[in-house]
């Protein structure tokens, strides 16, 4: 959590000093072109590298997603379950947080 709460200053910091010093050796389209660049560089890395979300195979339910859920849980460092609740597609989806996302696969949500 703290991870995430300190991205944005840290993002704002970072991302302002790359500005200044591109804004030395060019103009303002020089700050647009390089995030057009990071943003296409990050896009596949996004894509490849973050896990989906637990209560995303609950809704969605691919044909293996309780070993896709079970992977995911593992790269949250969280425990595995052994079964997904039946779920009906009427039913709105849960509201659950990564601190207890095994309970939303469990049979009662949190």
């Amino acid at each position: 959590m703290s991870l995430m709460v300190i991205g944005y200053p840290i993002g704002a910091t970072v991302g302002g000093t790359i500005a200044a010093l591109l804004l030395k050796s060019g103009d303002w389209r020089v700050v647009f072109e390089f995030g057009a660049i990071a943003t296409l560089v990050f896009i596949p890395l996004v894509f490849f590298l973050v896990p989906e979300t637990p209560a995303w195979f609950l809704v969605s339910r691919p044909a293996d997603a309780l070993e896709r859920a079970n992977r995911s849980l593992a790269a949250l460092r969280l425990p595995a379950v052994t079964g997904l609740p039946r779920w009906s597609r009427k039913r709105r989806a849960p509201a659950c947080s990564i601190s207890c996302a095994p309970a939303c696969l469990a049979p009662r949500c949190c």
